[in-house]
């Protein structure tokens, strides 16, 4: 919720991957007919093709560069021809920590060219981008596809 719920919502099946136990379960009993995975991101073994849009918000930038690099280029693997995939960053190359619930929160990004180049080099093209977008509390987003 709200992002499953709106996906369901306009008859997209769902498949959602999470570390969390606990969301996870959350999603099986309020989506039960949806695929829902319990592992890291990472380590999720898509296949190839096998996805018309990817969403991976407010996660890639709570890893280190080196490894949202890997991760973009596996999301390029497992999109079809005509996908598309969502996601978020940080505004500039570097490395922050934050705070959430009372915990440290590393925060981490590479510099919009780079991923640029990485998204170039994975065969996405950048269909939109806006960095700090006001409208969804400042984040820098892309819309990327696989044409």
């Amino acid at each position: 919720e709200p992002v499953a719920r709106f996906l369901v919502d306009h008859g997209h099946h769902v498949t959602g991957v999470d570390t969390s136990t606990t969301l996870i379960n959350l999603a099986r009993t309020r989506f039960a007919r949806h695929s829902w995975i319990e592992a890291d991101m990472m380590r999720f073994g898509g296949d190839s093709g096998a996805y018309d849009g990817i969403l991976a918000w407010s996660s890639l930038f709570h890893l280190e560069v080196e490894r949202q690099e890997k991760l973009i280029r596996r999301m390029a693997v497992w999109l079809r021809k005509g996908g598309v995939a969502l996601f978020n960053t940080g505004p500039v190359h570097g490395v922050a920590m934050g705070e959430f619930e009372g915990e440290e929160l590393y925060h981490a990004s590479l510099s919009q060219i780079e991923y640029r180049t990485v998204l170039a080099e994975s065969g996405l093209t950048v269909v939109n981008h806006v960095s700090e977008d006001a409208s969804c509390g400042g984040f820098t987003v892309w819309l990327v596809g696989k044409m």
